[in-house]
């Protein structure tokens, strides 16, 4: 009688397994129907597998195009929540520059996702030396398991910064440093780039010093180029260099 108990107790807590996937599952299906996708890749084959593997998880407001000239036009009229862009698009711009391109100009929201695809050598080449960082880089070759994946950990994060991004789109400083100390202290899994946002802002405040500080606390847990340039540019504002 026992032996039956129990085995039922593993039936339904497999059952209860199944139920909390397939209710993730249609959570996700939810937040991904709703995301508006660009897709830049100069490869016609590239863009057509990542428009199905995206609608076969749910995402349904996608668009394609092949240059950076029609990426430009398409964000002319579309906010797109995610963009995925190929680093190598042929002769003339790449993927990096085209990203410098946005943030510089402003023409991308600080909540909307950039996903670079590159190759893994190029990856360390760029980097080391990139000054606008996109929200990840996704290195071929992958599996469409590890593309979704990787969407979901960047869509998830999204939600956690957005006071912090919608702060940052209008440039309120001050806001933006607010909001990144509550999350601060929590400690959770976003903190390095939450202490990247927060130096960021303070820079565009002119706050130099206490930059410097937050760069020097990141380079203290981890050594990243970003935060190495960050602090160099600190420093030099404040006349050390």
């Amino acid at each position: 009688m026992l032996c039956v108990f129990a085995s039922a107790l593993i039936k339904n807590d497999k059952t209860n397994n199944r139920s909390d996937e397939r209710t993730k599952d249609m959570a996700s299906v939810t937040v991904f129907s709703s995301k508006k996708v660009l897709i830049i890749d100069d490869l016609r084959e590239v863009r057509t597998q990542l428009q199905l593997t995206l609608s076969n998880v749910g995402f349904e407001k996608l668009n394609h195009v092949a240059t950076i000239r029609e990426a430009i036009d398409k964000l002319s009229f579309v906010n797109y929540d995610i963009i995925l862009c190929d680093y190598n698009l042929g002769k003339g711009t790449d993927g990096q520059q085209f990203l410098e391109y946005l943030r510089v100009n402003e023409k991308l929201s600080r909540n909307s996702i950039f996903l670079m695809v590159t190759a893994e050598n190029t990856y360390e080449k760029v980097i080391a030396a990139a000054e606008h960082m996109p929200d990840d880089y996704l290195l071929k070759p992958f599996t469409a398991a590890q593309f979704i994946t990787r969407l979901e950990v960047l869509i998830d994060r999204q939600l956690v910064l957005e006071k912090i991004n919608d702060a940052y789109d209008q440039k309120n400083w001050n806001l933006v440093v607010e909001e990144c100390d509550k999350l601060i202290a929590e400690r959770n899994k976003h903190y390095i780039e939450v202490c990247k946002l927060k130096a960021n802002a303070l820079m565009h405040a002119d706050l130099f010093d206490e930059a410097a500080s937050v760069y020097e606390h990141i380079l203290a847990i981890r050594e990243l180029p970003w935060a190495q340039l960050g602090l160099a540019r600190a420093r030099a504002r404040l006349g050390y260099i």
